[in-house]
């Protein structure tokens, strides 16, 4: 049985129109990190648990001031409200 899913982000349209899509994945996703030892209930990540590649890849943006400030402005220039066909993840 395959499901259509219908995409329409806010920011990248490929994301699922249905914001429970996102909200399921998410809990699954956290499920999992928990299950492995990755991330506790309160979402805290245990460093020794992640890739040499995303070690790395942190160092390098906390260590860079203008990536660090370049990083920081792509996340602040997020449209912060949904399109009018849009219902909120969060909400």
């Amino acid at each position: 049985m395959s499901v259509e899913i219908e995409y329409c982000g806010t920011i990248a349209r490929w994301l699922p129109k249905d914001p429970d899509v996102i909200r399921k994945f998410q809990n699954e996703l956290l499920a999992q990190l928990i299950k492995n030892g990755t991330c506790t209930r309160a979402r805290h990540v245990d460093q020794n648990q992640l890739s040499p590649v995303i070690l790395e890849f942190k160092k390098l943006i906390e260590e860079d001031a203008e990536i660090f400030r370049d990083f920081h402005e792509m996340f602040e220039q997020v449209r912060p409200y949904p399109e009018s066909n849009q219902r909120s993840v969060s909400g």
